[in-house]
């Protein structure tokens, strides 16, 4: 939908609105006046042998605002565009910078022509999808579309997806987005005691956190480093509060607790008050040799 597309309609429907009078000027073979806008007295005149193109082209450069108009000129001209603007929408045209425009676009059916190339200007980039900042703000749900992907391949397995293709080319490789080293994660870390000595160094997480019992991770406390399966036990850490992956990732701290094994690895074995680490989250392995049934407890 180009500015041209949106004057070329324009002129077509202020023909409807004029043409009677313009017939009329031209076929008696003099000028006449039209008023733009009846409130302000806004006018302009036709002249023998204009294009009905001509009659709307002068219409619009009336209510345009020029050099040495007053502040009530000027604003008698916003009244008079936002006049004709709004008559136009109800035909159907919208200037490009009508937020109306976009309300009605919201609208189209997705088989829709306008919609179709509207569709192929995101998958190129192009236009108000242009990099970058094209997905920065986009939430959760866009995670739909994905899933949607997803469900075509499924019906149509030779179905051709040159994103999907990226996509686990990039998962397997564990590159950009995917790689674990891009997302370090502030922990704040819990010593839990035992009565007894554990020999495995545990990690345990938050009930109902959105990490994953069994899910492999590094924690770096700046003095020793440790590569460690995380464990779930509300009996003996509880008093905590889970954070969702959008608050890790922004920066918000998580909670861990760790075993004195877990806690002597990364502290050398000193107390520490107040102990912190950064942490990286590893895809969970499901292979069977990795099952948490099969971790050692």
């Amino acid at each position: 939908m180009t500015s041209e597309w949106i004057k070329t309609g324009t002129a077509i429907v202020a023909s409807c609105v004029v043409g009677a009078v313009a017939a009329l000027a031209l076929m008696q073979g003099r000028d006449i006046d039209v008023t733009v806008s009846p409130k302000s007295g806004l006018s302009f005149s036709t002249q023998r042998g204009q294009t009905l193109t001509e009659l709307v082209r002068d219409g619009l450069k009336a209510v345009e605002p020029a050099a040495g108009d007053s502040d009530q000129v000027l604003a008698d001209k916003a009244q008079a565009r936002a006049e004709m603007a709004a008559f136009f929408a109800t035909k159907g045209y919208y200037q490009l910078a009508d937020p109306t425009l976009v309300t009605v676009l919201r609208g189209l059916p997705a088989d829709d022509g306008l919609a179709v190339e509207l569709r192929e200007m995101l998958y190129a980039l192009e236009g108000p999808f242009a990099l970058p900042g094209t997905l920065r703000g986009a939430k959760s749900g866009f995670w739909d579309a994905l899933d949607d992907l997803y469900a075509g391949l499924r019906d149509a397995p030779d179905g051709d997806s040159e994103f999907f293709a990226t996509i686990y080319s990039k998962l397997i490789h564990q590159e950009t987005i995917f790689s674990p080293h891009t997302h370090k994660i502030s922990v704040d870390l819990t010593l839990i005691r035992s009565p007894h000595r554990e020999g495995l160094a545990k990690v345990f997480i938050c009930p109902g956190s959105a990490l994953r019992p069994g899910s492999t991770v590094l924690l770096n406390s700046g003095q020793g480093m440790l590569k460690a399966v995380l464990f779930e036990d509300p009996m003996r850490f509880n008093s905590c509060q889970p954070r969702t992956p959008y608050q890790f990732l922004s920066g918000a701290r998580v909670a861990l607790g760790v075993n004195e094994s877990a806690f002597g690895e990364l502290f050398a074995g000193s107390e520490v008050p107040g102990a912190q680490a950064s942490m990286i989250v590893y895809p969970r392995n499901t292979g069977p040799q990795m099952a948490l049934a099969e971790v050692p407890q």
